[in-house]
């Protein structure tokens, strides 16, 4: 089988970014996806910051929402409606996304595989040689100059390769509910859903919702238990179905190799405080383009070139994601008297203000910056810490 420029393992937004800027850029590319197509084995909110959608050209026909009225709800009853002038995010149809983006690198001249697995990867001087199962039981070797990881949540592969693993991982959990019951984008911080991160009812144009909370463990019962109260027979209304997938946090110890880069959920490339992964998969991809377009032009493909993109993608999102890390750090251990008082606090004493002219989607260190050096909240957040000593 003849050898390909590049192999990129996964069919995400990532990978696909990433396959479809380098098959414009004149490379041969192939895709390995081991589903049917792009869109299937999907779980995500699929929410994606407004200027995204214009950074990188996304997909617009995949929109099913838009993140414009945000209510906070405490556990105890405090609510906080957050309404901007203009949307701070979308919310697309992630199988569609996918699709379109998959359409999109096909028409760019990509190959894309379905049903084919990569079993194994290996590196070496001259090419990388993956080992590839497809569905119907054939098996055969694709060689490739260089190799893209991006398989998601699935780090069999890159532990075989010695890159290590993400530093930690929660449970996303989420249902789609043909029923829309709020106007609003609904943020539960709720420490009886999840001690470690919060809930929430994501409202489509479609006439469904979005119903999920991210927890460190027994994510699928919490919400199955939350839905019983929200809307009881829930689970009778047709097509609804919950579903549950790992949440990476952190990144893994290497996200370079010779002749191979990590991108997206692979590489744990996710927020800490929302556990989203889009738009940083596809910032990452990007910057791996970037590294590899450098690489074919100078012939070299080592280890210690590649490293270039693990530098400029910590350069972009490195301290967002130190920040971010801290911020859910603390929250976990807040109590829920403690999340109510800083609900409460965000009515009055200028924080909304704060809020509007800092709140980004994508990028939150600024935000949590801000709220940290206000003193009401340092005292709050102080008072937390020291109640969860006892």
């Amino acid at each position: 089988m003849p050898l390909v420029d590049i192999a990129v393992i996964g069919g995400g937004p990532g990978g696909l970014h990433a396959a479809t800027e380098l098959s414009q850029r004149g490379f041969q590319v192939a895709v390995l996806e081991e589903h049917g197509d792009a869109g299937e084995n999907v779980l995500c909110t699929g929410i994606i910051g407004a200027q995204a959608f214009q950074e990188f050209s996304l997909p617009q026909e995949t929109v099913v929402g838009s993140l414009r009225q945000t209510r906070a709800h405490g556990r105890y009853g405090t609510e906080v409606i957050y309404a901007p002038a203009q949307p701070l995010a979308y919310i697309v149809d992630k199988a569609a996304f996918n699709r379109a983006l998959a359409d999109r690198a096909a028409a760019a001249g990509v190959e894309i595989r379905a049903h084919s697995r990569a079993v194994t990867v290996q590196t070496g001087p001259q090419q990388v040689s993956i080992a590839v199962q497809e569905r119907a039981g054939r098996q055969y070797t694709l060689r490739a100059r260089l190799a893209i990881l991006a398989c998601g949540v699935r780090y069999r592969l890159a532990k075989q390769l010695g890159l290590g693993l993400p530093q930690e991982f929660l449970q996303g959990a989420q249902a789609d509910i043909p029923a829309v019951w709020t106007p609003y984008t609904e943020i539960f911080l709720d420490k009886s859903l999840s001690p470690e991160a919060f809930g929430w009812i994501v409202p489509l144009t479609t006439g469904w919702s979005r119903v999920g909370l991210m927890a460190g463990r027994r994510a699928r019962h919490s919400l199955a238990h939350w839905l019983d109260r929200l809307l009881p027979g829930w689970h009778e209304r047709p097509g609804s179905r919950l579903e549950c997938k790992l949440i990476a946090q952190g990144g893994l110890q290497r996200t370079y190799a010779e002749r191979l880069l990590v991108v997206g959920e692979a590489a744990g490339q996710m927020k800490w405080t929302t556990g989203g992964g889009i738009y940083y998969a596809i910032l990452c991809a990007q910057l791996a383009v970037d590294t590899i377009v450098k690489a074919f032009a100078h012939r070299t493909f080592t280890a210690a070139t590649l490293r270039g993109y693990e530098q400029a993608w910590r350069r972009a999102m490195g301290r967002e994601l130190q920040v971010g890390r801290y911020f859910r750090k603390l929250y976990s251990r807040l109590h829920d008297a403690h999340v109510e008082a800083l609900l409460q606090l965000a009515e009055r004493d200028g924080l909304m203000e704060l809020i509007h002219a800092k709140a980004d989607f994508d990028w939150h260190r600024e935000l949590i910056m801000a709220l940290l050096k206000h003193a009401d909240v340092r005292k709050i957040a102080r008072a937390g810490l020291f109640m969860s000593l006892f």
